[in-house]
């Protein structure tokens, strides 16, 4: 992965177990800090599964198989994979948990196979492995039978339908992704960024990371939302900020709202449209407009993000300070399929005008050495290398503040 080509789009393609090493690949991904590795999770566009176990197989001789190929990768030593990748395991319902939570935004597409595998000298024959296992069962996915066995998944003759069939798919992925592409860079329409003292309050940002992972149960308005919800000052804003600036590479596009008033929010609005390139530069909008619904900016974007599909990237908006619900923003909350919703609020109660199960977050007063750590930063002095009286008269100035 090289670091001088940022746009990149990558389909991964994996037979059998392969697939499995895929999935952990990506988990690693996520994970390390290299820089030339943490760019390729939100990258990865699509996944075409060839026959992979992601549930395991009963079939002895392809368990020995995978065991042999993760062990040649340096994943594991035999006797603990062989284990692992038993039908059913621990080990691979983990797997599929925490790689559904990092993969929301991947296509897709499961290839199994359709004709029982042939055993020692014919002697027996069973399907190495069976659909149920070898389907990912995701709103996004597609699965797809082959007339063929296990073996065939990857190997074709000339001609072959089968192999038609996974060409097709594969270009048709392509050709999504090239649709999909914008000339220049993706559009984050987000006029400011985090303030040069803020202080990263980690468990905050760990749990919003969560919540946006987590889908909206009986929703049909959005895939994500989160109310962020705290005192003037407790740091909404710098959290939601933070957020944005790591994933900008996770969704496109990645649009701010300013809603402390109507004219804040048509404001955005037409920022929004223009970057969008869904309005001319030239555009103003009507004035003493009744409603902000009425608003030809704030229509066209909410329309453009509802039309979004699911070959298409994921989108983020932010409602940033809603805390009057009689400026009319019950009206520009967007809805599509594809989108994540930020909401910041004084009142965690306002809350109400998000799609039913938004996820809430509560941002309350700092912890001390959180406290010290701002403190200090202010001071130009980093906490880890302050002497002691001086740490100890920052701690006394944060306890009094509390």
């Amino acid at each position: 992965m090289a670091v001088k080509t940022p746009e990149r789009s990558i389909i991964f393609v994996g037979h059998s177990y392969g697939g499995l090493v895929i999935k952990e690949a990506l988990l690693k991904a996520q994970h390390l800090h290299s820089r030339r590795l943490v760019d390729i999770l939100p990258q990865t566009k699509a996944i075409i599964f060839l026959g992979t176990p992601h549930a395991g197989s009963a079939s002895i001789s392809l368990s020995v198989k995978a065991a042999q190929l993760f062990h040649a990768f340096g994943l594991a030593p035999l006797p603990s994979i062989v284990e692992a990748i038993a039908h059913d395991s621990v080990e691979l319902q983990d797997l599929h948990r925490q790689f559904e939570a990092i993969s929301g935004h991947v296509r897709i597409v499961n290839f199994h196979e359709e004709r029982e595998t042939l055993g020692f000298w014919g002697l027996w024959s069973d399907f190495a492995v069976k659909k149920q296992s070898a389907m990912l069962d995701r709103p996004n996915a597609e699965t797809i039978g082959l007339y063929t066995d296990h073996s065939g998944l990857n190997k074709f003759g000339e001609r072959d339908s089968n192999y038609e069939m996974i060409r097709n798919k594969l270009i048709e992925l392509v050709e999504a992704i090239i649709a999909n592409a914008r000339i220049g860079a993706s559009v984050y329409s987000v006029p400011q960024k985090t303030d040069k003292f803020y202080t990263e309050r980690r468990n905050l940002s760990d749990r919003l990371e969560e919540k946006l992972n987590k889908p909206l149960n009986g929703s049909d308005q959005v895939a994500h939302a989160v109310a962020i919800s705290g005192l003037r000052g407790a740091g909404k804003t710098q959290l939601a900020l933070r957020y944005v600036e790591r994933h900008k590479l996770h969704y496109d596009p990645i649009l701010w709202i300013d809603a402390r008033s109507q004219e804040t929010i048509r404001s955005s609005f037409q920022r929004c449209a223009r970057d969008l390139k869904l309005l001319t530069e030239t555009y103003s909008a009507m004035p003493n407009m009744a409603a902000l619904r009425d608003d030809l900016a704030v229509r066209v974007v909410l329309s453009w993000l509802q039309n979004r599909n699911h070959l298409q990237d994921e989108w983020l908006v932010i409602l940033d300070n809603v805390d009057d619900l009689n400026n009319g923003i019950r009206d520009v909350i967007p809805s599509g399929l594809r989108g994540s919703i930020i909401f910041t609020s004084r009142d965690i109660e306002c809350a109400e005008v998000l799609p039913p199960g938004s996820q809430r977050l509560q941002v309350g007063i700092m912890e001390p050495s959180d406290a010290i750590s701002f403190l200090l930063r202010h001071l130009n002095l980093n906490a880890t290398e302050v002497p002691e009286d001086i740490h100890n008269l920052a701690q006394s100035i944060c306890e009094n503040l509390r």
